[in-house]
C-alpha cells in the first residue's frame, strides 16, 4: 500500500504567515495604547497623591495649603523661600534634617541639592514629560480665588491677546499671587484646576553651579495658560485624551489645553473658566 506523508505546501505556509503578519499589526498598536494609558494613570495617581499630601501638610498647618512660593521664617534668615513641592517632600517620605534644613534647599546656592531631591522622588516625575531632565514635572496654582477685578485689570496689557506680553500682580491688596489658601475658600473644588503638567519648551533656568540648568515650574499665574505669551502649563498632548490635570478635590482626569485655555480672541474670564472665578463682566 502506497504511503502518504503529510505536510504543509508552501501556500500553506505563506498563508499562516500573512495571518501572523496581520495580527501583529493589529496588536501592536492595542499594545502601545495600553501602555500609553497605563502612563496616563500612573501621571494621575501622581497627581492624586501630591494633593493627598497636601491635605496631610495643611493638617500639620492650621489648614493652609501652598499655592506657590511661600516664604520661610527660620531662626538666621526671614528671606528664605520654599515651595508646594518642598512643603511636600516629608510626607513624600523624604526627610534630611529639620524643617529649616529642609527650606534651606531652596536658596539659590542650594538649587543643585534640590534638584537631585527632586529627580529622586517618583511622585514628581510624570512618565511621559519630554524632557526627562526635568526635576519637577508639575505645577500648582498660584491664582487668587476669587481673581480681582484689579487683578484682571492689571492682569491683560493689551487684552491678555495670545503672543503679547503679561504684567503679574505682586501688590498685596491686588494680587494675582497666592502662596496660601484654605481648601474651605474654594468655591467648587471639583471644578477647578490645582495641579496640572508643566510646559517644556519655556523653562525658567536655574543655575546650578555645574553648568546645568534646571526649571522649577513650581507654580503658574492666570497668565501663564497654555496659550498665553510664556506658558508654565503645558499645551501639547503628552497622554490620551491631553495633559493629566489635578483638581482641588482630589480627583484626577485629563483634558485637551483647549479645555483648561481657549486662547484668544476669548476674555480672559472664558479663558479662566477653569482656573478661578471671575468678575462676570470679563466674559
Amino acid at each position: 500500500m502506497s504511503r502518504f506523508k503529510r505536510a504543509f505546501t508552501l501556500i500553506e505556509l505563506l498563508v499562516v504567515v500573512a495571518i501572523i503578519a496581520l495580527l501583529i499589526s493589529i496588536l501592536l498598536p492595542s499594545l502601545k495604547g495600553a501602555k500609553a494609558q497605563a502612563r496616563r494613570v500612573v501621571c494621575a495617581t501622581n497627581l492624586r497623591t501630591m494633593y493627598q499630601s497636601m491635605f496631610s501638610y495643611s493638617d500639620d498647618n492650621q489648614e493652609f495649603m501652598v499655592g506657590g512660593i511661600m516664604r520661610v521664617t527660620t531662626s538666621t534668615s526671614n528671606q528664605e523661600w520654599g515651595n508646594w513641592a518642598t512643603a511636600l517632600l516629608p510626607y513624600l517620605g523624604y526627610y534630611d534634617g529639620d524643617l529649616v534644613e529642609r527650606q534651606r534647599l531652596w536658596r539659590q546656592n542650594r538649587q543643585r541639592d534640590l534638584a537631585k531631591v527632586f529627580l529622586d522622588q517618583p511622585i514628581l516625575q510624570c512618565p511621559d514629560n519630554p524632557d526627562p531632565e526635568q526635576p519637577l514635572d508639575y505645577v500648582a496654582s498660584a491664582t487668587s480665588m476669587p481673581y480681582s477685578f484689579e487683578a484682571v485689570q492689571q492682569d491683560t496689557r493689551g487684552g491678555g491677546q495670545a503672543g503679547e506680553d503679561f504684567e503679574v500682580v505682586w501688590g498685596a491688596e491686588n494680587s494675582s499671587y497666592r502662596p496660601f489658601f484654605k481648601l474651605e475658600s474654594i468655591p467648587d473644588p471639583a471644578r477647578f484646576v490645582y495641579f496640572t503638567e508643566n510646559h517644556v519648551s519655556l523653562y525658567v533656568p536655574v543655575r546650578t553651579g555645574d553648568g546645568k540648568s534646571f526649571a522649577f515650574h513650581t507654580f503658574f499665574f492666570a497668565s501663564q495658560l497654555p496659550f498665553g505669551a510664556y506658558p508654565r502649563i503645558a499645551n501639547d498632548i503628552r497622554h490620551p485624551g491631553g495633559l493629566v490635570m489635578g483638581f482641588y478635590d482630589g480627583h484626577a482626569e485629563p483634558h485637551l489645553p483647549s479645555w483648561l485655555d481657549e486662547g484668544w480672541p476669548r476674555s480672559l474670564g472664558q479663558r479662566l473658566i477653569n482656573v478661578a472665578p471671575t468678575d462676570p463682566e470679563y466674559y
